[in-house]
């Protein structure tokens, strides 16, 4: 299979799966940056209960098997985040096999999760602590302005391609400020990016719960 094709099939695989709220291409093939050794990057969208998460990520077994036989399955798990590594090899997808990556996130839940810790560690001269939490936000960011392209980052990675010349100098700066103003600056970016999602994407209530919540915290 070319990476095109499994990602068909992945698709056709989802489309009719009720639990199932919307799939999109992350990566380079979602980009200009593709070439013979992208790998496959899909995300599945689920809702933000966790039974709702846990009902998606329980699919990953089928999808693997859609694609045949996988050599190699991981997974993994981080904050937000979980995903499954599959690895086919060239047998089932020539020249040199494949990488496929499925990727379930909820990143708007754990946003003010951030905000609050950030400003605990502020004032518990927590610096390191701090500082991690602000890359977390940054992340977050680049994560929101790539999902406007529909075409994901994870970390930041090809961050760069998917902020807008004002945003980069937003984030930039937010390296060389102290934290109490970053957190300022980040939080705002961060909101401000979501609202340009297309409406499409159903996030409109989510939003506003992410706006009453940093609303709420200083």
């Amino acid at each position: 299979m070319t990476p095109s094709e499994v990602t068909e099939t992945l698709a056709r695989h989802l489309e009719e799966d009720p639990r199932v709220e919307g799939v999109f291409l992350g990566g380079s093939l979602a980009t200009a940056r593709a070439d013979e050794c992208s790998d496959v990057d899909l995300g599945v969208v689920a809702g933000n209960t966790e039974e709702e998460c846990r009902n998606v990520y329980d699919l990953w077994p089928s999808l693997a098997q859609a694609l045949g036989e996988p050599l190699v399955c991981l997974e993994r798990s981080w904050e937000n985040c979980r995903m499954v590594a599959l690895l086919y090899g060239r047998a089932d997808c020539p020249p040199r096999g494949l990488e496929v990556d499925v990727i379930l996130r909820r990143q708007m839940l754990w946003f003010p999760f951030y905000v609050y810790d950030a400003n605990k560690g502020l004032v518990r001269g927590d610096s390191l602590h701090v500082q991690s939490l602000l890359q977390q936000m940054r992340e977050a960011i680049f994560f929101a302005c790539a999902c406007r392209q529909a075409a994901p980052v994870y970390g930041a990675k090809g961050a760069t391609a998917v902020l807008s010349a004002e945003e980069r100098s937003t984030v930039e700066a937010s390296y060389r400020v102290e934290p109490s103003q970053a957190l300022t600056m980040l939080r705002g970016l961060y909101f401000g990016c979501l609202r340009e999602i297309p409406e499409s994407w159903g996030i409109t209530p989510d939003l506003d719960r992410l706006k009453a919540a940093l609303d709420a915290l200083p």
